[in-house]
């Protein structure tokens, strides 16, 4: 397991559920903000585009590491 992988479940355990998955729905709609708002900067130019699919990106991250703490400490497996 990598060391960022131990900190993300450490994080988890620390703050427990309530928290995380107050802040994964936080992401969530964070995500969902980026998503449109790189359909719109795609129609506008490169350059928009760009810095559209840099910020979504991170946020594809931001909800996949919550996703990783909801699955631990709820103990679901990725089968």
């Amino acid at each position: 397991m990598s060391d960022l992988r131990k900190q993300n479940l450490a994080n988890a355990e620390y703050f427990g559920y309530e928290a995380q998955s107050n802040q994964l729905v936080e992401e969530c709609a964070e995500l969902i903000q980026a998503v449109s708002k790189y359909r719109r900067a795609a129609a506008k130019g490169e350059d928009e585009k760009l810095i559209a699919l840099s910020n979504l990106v991170e946020e594809i991250a931001d909800v996949e590491i919550m996703i990783e703490q909801i699955k631990h400490l709820l103990q679901i497996q990725d089968e």
